[in-house]
């Protein structure tokens, strides 16, 4: 019995090359190439046939093929971009739930501050009082900061404010308070009605800065 073992080209185009796992073929995948694009050809009636003109009926299918695929065309480029967009979407998301969680640890933040100061006003003690005003004040320097005022102190960062606040001036009677606190140290007495006022000023004006 005689065994060949030669490959026959023509046998190789039909057939498809021998494949072996183990290592990339070239041949074999040029050969899976030319045959998706021979498909496709095929599918559109380009290529092969018997060389006839076709009659209206064949040229209409060839019409309709080419439209369906430029539609599945359009459908693949629909989805990615979808696919896209919605990636960037979840991302924007993402950072708008970061964004958001900041900011709701910083108001949070704020607010204990806050309520430590009216822990403070509550106080018999006089010097928690005085505390309570002077933390009020500085709360209110940061406030006037964050909303873009700018100014070497408080008094001119009011100045700056001056026309955007409505609550200016329960912000300047407060701040002379805290003034008069930090001019005249214990040789001011103050008492827990007066404190309790300077308080719920600061608490107006800071809850007009957003800043509580």
């Amino acid at each position: 019995m005689n065994t060949n073992l030669s490959l026959n080209p023509q046998d190789i185009v039909q057939n498809g090359p021998i494949y072996n796992p183990n290592y990339l073929n070239l041949e074999y995948f040029f050969h899976r190439v030319y045959d998706f694009f021979s498909g496709i050809l095929s599918f559109l009636g380009i290529g092969g046939g018997n060389g006839g003109g076709g009659g209206p009926g064949e040229h209409m299918a060839l019409w309709l093929k080419t439209l369906l695929v430029l539609l599945i065309i359009g459908l693949i480029f629909l989805i990615c971009f979808l696919i896209v967009r919605i990636y960037e979407l979840i991302n924007d998301q993402k950072k708008k739930v970061r964004t958001y969680t900041v900011f709701e640890e910083k108001i949070e933040k704020k607010n204990t501050r806050w309520e430590k100061v009216l822990e403070h006003s509550e106080s018999f003690n006089s010097s928690d009082w005085r505390w309570a005003i002077i933390e009020a004040d500085i709360m209110l320097d940061e406030a006037l900061t964050e909303a873009g005022h700018q100014g070497e102190n408080i008094a001119e960062k009011l100045k700056s404010a001056q026309n955007f606040l409505k609550t200016i001036q329960y912000a300047w009677d407060a701040h002379k308070v805290r003034n008069l606190i930090a001019h005249e140290g214990s040789n001011f007495e103050i008492s827990q009605h007066e404190t309790k006022r300077a308080v719920s000023l600061f608490e107006m004006v800071l809850t007009e800065l957003h800043f509580i």
